[in-house]
C-alpha cells in the first residue's frame, strides 16, 4: 500500500545485529551474533471489500547475549540485544472512483531492557501514528496530499539523553535556542507535517508545491529508515519544482530553487 507518510516502516530493522557492541582495551575477542534471532513473525494484507486494504505485522525477536575474552584471558558474556516486540498496522480507504484516498498507520516497539547496560542504551518503548490523503482530479493531472506523523520514544534517563545528545538532533549545540537539553528526560515525542498540491500529467509543464513543518524530537523513531538530522530541526519553507514541455522543437526545461532554512525562532 503506497502512502506519502514517508518510510515510518523499515522492515529489516527487524532482526538486525546487536546493537550493544563490546570492545575496548579490556576486551581482547569477541564472538557476537551477526543478527537478532527472530522467534516469530505473522504478517497479513489485503483487501476487505472494493474500498479498503489493511495489512498488520507482528514480530518478536529473541534476547541475544556475546562471549567474550577479557586481556587476563578470562572468558565473559553479556547481553548485546533484549528481547523485542515490532507491531505495524496499516489502513486505507479509497473512494468509489479512486480520486480519494485516506488512511492511517500505527508502530510499535516495545523492550524488555532489564540489563543496566542496555537500559542505558535503548529506549524501552517507541510509537509511531500517522494519518495520510490524497486527491486527483481533472484526469488525474491535478494532485494534492497530505499527512501527520507523531511520534515518542521513552526509556531511561541516560538513553533519553543519547537521543538529545545524538548527531542527528544536537540539542546541545549553542544555537539551538528553540529545543532545551534536559537530562532528567525520560521521553521524547515529535512530529511531522507535509502538504503538497500540484500537476503530475498533462501538456506544456509540471509542477508542485511541498510545505512540510517538523518538530526537534524524534519523529519516525525505531522501526524507521528515516532519521531527522539536526539541519531539520528548524521549520522547512515552501519547496517548489517545475518541468516545462514549451514545444516539440524545444528542449524542456526543469526548475527547482534551492530551499533556505527558516530563520531560527
Amino acid at each position: 500500500m503506497t502512502s506519502n507518510l514517508g518510510q515510518v516502516f523499515y522492515s529489516r530493522r527487524i532482526g538486525r545485529a546487536p546493537q550493544r557492541r563490546l570492545g575496548g582495551p579490556t576486551v581482547q575477542y569477541v564472538d557476537a551474533p551477526e543478527t537478532s534471532t527472530i522467534a516469530g513473525a505473522a504478517k497479513l494484507s489485503g483487501r476487505v471489500g472494493d474500498r479498503w486494504s489493511l495489512g498488520l505485522l507482528e514480530a518478536v525477536t529473541l534476547r541475544e547475549e556475546a562471549h567474550y575474552l577479557d586481556a587476563q584471558g578470562a572468558e565473559g558474556s553479556a547481553f548485546v540485544e533484549p528481547l523485542s516486540n515490532y507491531l505495524v498496522g496499516r489502513a486505507r480507504r479509497d473512494s468509489q472512483d479512486g480520486y480519494t484516498s485516506v488512511g492511517g498507520i500505527v508502530t510499535a516497539v516495545t523492550r524488555k531492557v532489564g540489563d543496566p547496560a542496555l537500559r542505558d542504551l535503548l529506549h524501552s518503548d517507541a510509537y509511531v501514528a500517522g494519518l495520510d490523503f490524497s486527491h486527483t482530479w481533472g484526469n488525474r493531472e491535478w494532485f494534492v496530499n497530505g499527512s501527520l506523523v507523531g511520534s515518542r520514544v521513552a526509556g531511561s534517563s541516560e538513553a533519553i539523553l543519547r537521543t538529545q545528545l545524538s548527531s542527528v538532533r544536537y540539542y546541545q549545540r549553542p544555537d539551538a535556542h528553540h529545543v532545551v537539553l534536559d537530562s532528567t528526560r525520560t521521553s521524547l515525542s515529535g512530529y511531522r507535517a507535509t502538504f503538497t498540491a500540484g500537476r503530475q500529467a498533462g501538456q506544456h509543464w509540471l509542477g508542485y508545491a511541498l510545505l512540510t513543518a517538523r518538530s526537534p524530537g524524534p519523529d519516525e523513531p525505531v522501526v524507521a529508515l528515516e532519521r531527522t538530522t539536526a539541519a531539520d530541526d528548524r521549520p522547512d519553507p515552501c519547496e517548489c519544482s517545475a518541468t516545462g514541455y514549451p514545444g516539440p522543437l524545444q528542449q524542456p526545461w526543469k526548475r527547482r530553487p534551492r530551499r533556505n532554512p527558516c530563520p531560527t525562532p
